[in-house]
C-alpha cells in the first residue's frame, strides 16, 4: 500500500497547507497514490475543501480548482516546465 513519505516545499507554503491542497485536488481520484495523499491529510486532521473542475490526466496526475486556484498533483510532466526542478527526477527514481 503506497504512503506519503515526504512533502517537498517549493514555494514557502507550510507543509500542512500543501498537503491539504493536494488532498483536496485528489479527493475524487481512485488512484492508489491519491489515497496515500488523502490518508496523510487525514492523519494530520487537515480540513479538505470541495474541488471544482476535477480532471484526471492519464499517466500524469490530476488537476482541480481549489479555493479559486488551479492545483495540479502528479508526476513531473504535470509541471509547466518538467525539468525545471532537479529534485523531481531524483524523487521519481525513488518512487
Amino acid at each position: 500500500m503506497p504512503r506519503t513519505t515526504d512533502i517537498i516545499l517549493l514555494n514557502g507554503m507550510p507543509e500542512d497547507a500543501i498537503l491539504s491542497l493536494a488532498a483536496t485536488a485528489e479527493r475524487y481520484s481512485e488512484h492508489p497514490l491519491a489515497e496515500a495523499v488523502r490518508s496523510a491529510a487525514l492523519i494530520r486532521k487537515l480540513e479538505l475543501s470541495e474541488p471544482k473542475d476535477f480532471q484526471a490526466v492519464p499517466g500524469m496526475g490530476v488537476r482541480a480548482t481549489v479555493n479559486g486556484s488551479l492545483i495540479a498533483v502528479g508526476n513531473r510532466l504535470m509541471m509547466p516546465v518538467p525539468d525545471s526542478l532537479p529534485i523531481t527526477e531524483a524523487l521519481e527514481k525513488r518512487g
